[in-house]
C-alpha cells in the first residue's frame, strides 16, 4: 500500500485495496439506479404525487447514466406532474432586487424572462444534476482528512508545531488540515469556538479539488465583432450582439458547471464557477472579485479571483495560478484585507525572468484594489420560482441547495472593506445564452455544411464523451467519490468502469465483427436500423474509443491521486503517452505529476515538473516551483 504510516504521510483513502476491489468488476455490468432506464419515468407517473419529485430524484441519485435527450425528457416529465399537483408552487417567490439590476443584454433574454414559471424545462434536469454532484462532491471533500494536498501549509504547520502538538496529531488525526491552520492563523480561533478554522480549511479542500480536476484551458478573449463573424455557430449572427447570445465562444460561458465537471476541463472562470458552488452547497459565501474596465470597453469588469468570507473577512484563492493567495506568515491564507494593507503580497506572485522564459508580471496590482466588485455566482435556475418550489419539496438526503438569494449574499460582501459595488455575475446568464445557441445550431449542423464547419471544433471536444454513455457513468461515479466497487450492493465503481475502457489497438479495429463489445457499447445493429447508419456508428465509435482510453489513463491517475497513491498517479501519468494518440493531454502532464510528487513529498523532482509545465497552469506553477524549493531547504539536513 503507498499511503505511508503516522504523521509522514496521513491519508483517509481506500489505497491499493480499492484497486484490487475494482478489479473484480471490470466485466460485470450493474443497474444501481432506483429508476432503470427499462423502467423508466413513464412509471413514475402512477405514484402518488406527493411521491413523484423523490422518485424523479431518484433517477438524478443514480449511478448509471443513459441517453441525454432521453434523461433531460423524463427528468423534465416527472418534474412537471409533480409540480401540476402542487396548490402552492413556491407562492412567496419573488425576483431578487439584484437580479433587475443586470443589464438588458441579460434581461431581454428568455433565460431571464422565465424565471417566473411554474413549469419545469428539459435543461432543469441537468441543473439538478449539477447541483447534486456539487453537494455529493462538496460533503465528501470537506470532511476529508488527506492533508498532503496541501502540503506546502502542513509543513509549514509542522515547523510551529512542538513535540506535544505533534504527539497529539499523530495519536487523533481528526480533520489535520484544520489543526494545522490553526497554529498558523491562530486569529481565527474565537475562545472554544474553532468554527472559522474548519470553514477555512473546507474552503482550502474544495479549492484544490476544483483546480486539480478541472484541468485548465487558455481563457479566450472577450468576443470582437470579427471574432463573431469567424467564430460564431450562427453564420447570421449579430456582429454588433451580446456575444454570448451570437454563439460565440467566450471567456467563462463556454461550459456549464455540469459540463465542467463532466469533462474535466476548463478555464480559470470555469473553475471559479465550479470552487463557487461547491462552497454554496455548504454555505460558504463566495464572490469573484473583477475590477472595473474603461468606460466604453466589451465588457464592463475583468474578473480576477475567488473571494471566501469567512467570519468578516474575505479570503482570497485565484484560479488562474491554482493557488490561494498566501499570507505574511509562511504557510497562511491571506485576505482581501491583508492584500489591501501590504501589496508585496500581489508583487511577490510576478515572476523574474531567472523564474521564467520572460518576466511575468501578476495580473492585478495595488492601485487595482481601490475599486472591486463582488459578483454573485447565481445560475439562472438558482433564481427561479420552480427551483424554489423543487427546492422547499425535497427532504432529508434528497434536499439541495437549488436556490440562492443574491441580496443576502450582496449584504454579506458590501461588509468586507475594499469591496464597493456588488452585482450577479453575467457569466452564469451568458453560458445559457450561448449554449441555446449552440442547440439551435445543432439541429441544422446534418445539412448546412457552414454551421457544421463552425460546430467541428467544439463537437470534436464534446460529442464523444456525450454519446459514450458509459464514460459519463464512469465521471459520475468518480464524482460521487465510488472508487470501491461493490459486488452485493451491484455498484461499479470509476476504477472498474475506467480500467474496461483501456481498449487495444486490435479492440477497436475489431469492433465491427465483435458483437458482444458492440452490445456493450450499444451500437449493436437493430432489425430497423439501416446498415449505413449502422457502419457510420461504427466508424464514429472507434474514433471516440481511441480518445475514451487516453481520458481513461488520465481519470485513473486522478481516482489514485484522490485516495492519496501519488506513485500509482504517476505510472498512469507515464502510461497516457501510449494512448494519447494526437497528444491532447501531453501539455497537463508535468502540473499532475508535480502535484503528484509534490504530495508524496518529493519535492526536488516535483519542481522540476513544475518547470517543464507549458500549460496555461504555467505561471501557477512557477510559483508552485518556488515553494517546493522552500520545502526542500526546510527539509535538509542541519549543515548541508
Amino acid at each position: 500500500m503507498e499511503t505511508m504510516n503516522t504523521l509522514t504521510r496521513k491519508t483517509c483513502g481506500y489505497g491499493s485495496y480499492v484497486v484490487a476491489a475494482s478489479l473484480l468488476f471490470i466485466s460485470i455490468g450493474c443497474n444501481n439506479s432506483s429508476i432503470s432506464e427499462i423502467e423508466d419515468l413513464e412509471t413514475v407517473s402512477l405514484y402518488s404525487q406527493s411521491d413523484q419529485l423523490a422518485q424523479t430524484m431518484e433517477y438524478i441519485r443514480g449511478l448509471d447514466r443513459y441517453e441525454m435527450a432521453s434523461f433531460r425528457d423524463k427528468v423534465n416529465s416527472g418534474l412537471n406532474r409533480w409540480v401540476s399537483g402542487q396548490d402552492d408552487v413556491a407562492s412567496d417567490w419573488q425576483l431578487a432586487s439584484l437580479a433587475s439590476e443586470l443589464p438588458e443584454s441579460i434581461t431581454s433574454q428568455s433565460a431571464f424572462n422565465h424565471l417566473d414559471d411554474e413549469s419545469f424545462y428539459a435543461n432543469d434536469a441537468d441543473y439538478l444534476q449539477e447541483v447534486f454532484w456539487l453537494k455529493e462532491i462538496a460533503n465528501r471533500i470537506a470532511k476529508s482528512n488527506v492533508v498532503f494536498h496541501q502540503e506546502y501549509i502542513f509543513q509549514s504547520a509542522k515547523q510551529l508545531a512542538d513535540a506535544e502538538t505533534l504527539e497529539s496529531w499523530e495519536n487523533d488525526p481528526d480533520d489535520l488540515l484544520a489543526n494545522a491552520i490553526k497554529l498558523i492563523q491562530p486569529e481565527l480561533v474565537d475562545g472554544d469556538d474553532d468554527s472559522k478554522v474548519k470553514q477555512l480549511a473546507q474552503a482550502v479542500k474544495l479549492f484544490d479539488w476544483s483546480v486539480r480536476n478541472v484541468h485548465l484551458l487558455e481563457a479566450l478573449p472577450w468576443p470582437t465583432e470579427e471574432t463573431i463573424k469567424n467564430d460564431s455557430v450562427d453564420p447570421r449572427a449579430d456582429l454588433k450582439g451580446f456575444a454570448p447570445a451570437t454563439g460565440t465562444p467566450g471567456p467563462g460561458y463556454t461550459r456549464h458547471t455540469w459540463q465542467v465537471l463532466t469533462y474535466g476541463k476548463g478555464d480559470f472562470l470555469e473553475r471559479a464557477k465550479v470552487f463557487a458552488g461547491l462552497c454554496n452547497q455548504i454555505d460558504i459565501p463566495v464572490a469573484i472579485l473583477a475590477i472595473p474596465t474603461e468606460e466604453g470597453a466589451a465588457k464592463p469588469y475583468d474578473e480576477w479571483l475567488c473571494g471566501a468570507v469567512i467570519g468578516e473577512q474575505m479570503y482570497l484563492f485565484d484560479p488562474l495560478l491554482g493557488l490561494p493567495i498566501l499570507g505574511t506568515k509562511k504557510g497562511s491564507i491571506a485576505t482581501l484585507a491583508d492584500v489591501r494593507k501590504d501589496p508585496e503580497l500581489l508583487n511577490r506572485l510576478s515572476l523574474s525572468s531567472e523564474e521564467a522564459t520572460t518576466q511575468l508580471d501578476y495580473r492585478v496590482t495595488k492601485e487595482d484594489l481601490d475599486n472591486l466588485i463582488a459578483l454573485v455566482v447565481a445560475p439562472p435556475e438558482s433564481l427561479s420560482r420552480r427551483m424554489l418550489a423543487a427546492e422547499g419539496g425535497l427532504t432529508g438526503e434528497s434536499r439541495l441547495n437549488l436556490t440562492m438569494d443574491p441580496d443576502a449574499l450582496a449584504a454579506t460582501f458590501k461588509k468586507i472593506d475594499g469591496v464597493n459595488k456588488v452585482e450577479i455575475w453575467h457569466v452564469p446568464f451568458s453560458t445559457k445564452l450561448f449554449r441555446d445557441k449552440v442547440s439551435e445550431a445543432e439541429i441544422v449542423v446534418s445539412f448546412d455544411l457552414d454551421v457544421q464547419s463552425r460546430l467541428k471544433s467544439l463537437l470534436a471536444e464534446e460529442r464523444y464523451i456525450d454519446d459514450f454513455v458509459q464514460l459519463r457513468t464512469a465521471r459520475n461515479c468518480f464524482l460521487r467519490g465510488i472508487f470501491q466497487s461493490d459486488l452485493d450492493r451491484d455498484v461499479r465503481s470509476a476504477l472498474s468502469y475506467y480500467y474496461s475502457f483501456m481498449y487495444t489497438d486490435e479492440e477497436i479495429a475489431m469492433i465491427d465483427r465483435d458483437e458482444m463489445l458492440q452490445k456493450k457499447l450499444g451500437i449493436w445493429k437493430g432489425a430497423d436500423q439501416s446498415f449505413a447508419d449502422w457502419k457510420g456508428q461504427v466508424i464514429r465509435m472507434k474514433q471516440y474509443m481511441g480518445r475514451v482510453r487516453a481520458d481513461a489513463a488520465f481519470f485513473l491517475s486522478m481516482c489514485s491521486f484522490e485516495n492519496d497513491m501519488p506513485f500509482t498517479t504517476l505510472k498512469w501519468l507515464q502510461r497516457i503517452r501510449n494512448y494519447d494518440d494526437d497528444q491532447r493531454w501531453a501539455v497537463y502532464l508535468p502540473y499532475y505529476k508535480g502535484r503528484a510528487y509534490e504530495s508524496s513529498g518529493k519535492y526536488e523532482d516535483a519542481a522540476e515538473q513544475y518547470s517543464n509545465d507549458q500549460s496555461a497552469q504555467r505561471h501557477g506553477s512557477l510559483l508552485r516551483k518556488r515553494l517546493m524549493e522552500e520545502l526542500q531547504k526546510d527539509s535538509a539536513p542541519t549543515g548541508s
